[in-house]
């Protein structure tokens, strides 16, 4: 039956959209660091600077940032985002206004078979790992360039910062490495 079909979809949404409602007020209570601001006022002349920033692997990252960016703007933040060329593109037909902040990606190859997936992401170890270190060097210099009060990165290793709140967003909730438990385990103290 469809309207039962429908009557599903809405219930599944409206359960996400309320633990994203119920996440969105602690998150900019952190984000802004305790200030109070009333983020329902309109014309409040402290809109805290959040700056949204999804891994460039895959689209799942960008378009799972759409629903919390239409809700921070909901809550009065202006949002700035940060990302590769496709992500504008995406993330610019969604919002016509959207600030939007050039951030090169880690851009991770794939192999065509899956019996060298493995190696072929091993081998781009050094790559991930250098681009983490100069995402970070380029949130130092973007925080202080536009007055950026909060992030959240969705699977940016890179995106952290001392003086101000960072929100890491993750969908894995056990990494795999191919290379057996004991990495495995390692992988997730760091990723937690």
């Amino acid at each position: 039956n469809r309207s039962q079909e429908q009557c599903h979809i809405n219930r599944l949404l409206h359960k996400r959209f309320c633990k994203l409602n119920y996440f969105a007020p602690l998150l900019l209570y952190h984000l802004t660091n305790g200030r109070k601001i009333n983020m329902d006022q309109a014309g409040t002349s402290l809109k805290p600077r959040i700056l949204v920033s999804p891994l460039d692997w895959g689209l799942g990252h960008v378009t799972r940032s759409i629903p919390l960016i239409k809700l921070l703007i909901r809550r009065n933040c202006r949002v700035l985002a940060a990302g590769n060329e496709v992500m504008r593109t995406i993330l610019e037909k969604e919002f016509h206004s959207l600030e939007f902040l050039d951030l090169p990606g880690y851009n991770v190859k794939y192999s065509s078979t899956k019996l060298t997936l493995p190696t072929t992401i091993i081998s781009q170890i050094p790559q991930v790992l250098s681009a983490i270190k100069k995402e970070n060097e380029w949130l130092k210099n973007a925080v202080e360039q536009n007055q950026i009060n909060g992030v959240i990165s969705d699977n940016r290793y890179g995106l952290f910062h001392d003086k101000i709140p960072c929100v890491f967003i993750t969908h894995q909730l056990r990494i795999k490495t191919f290379l057996g438990g004991m990495m495995d385990e390692q992988l997730q103290k760091i990723n937690y």
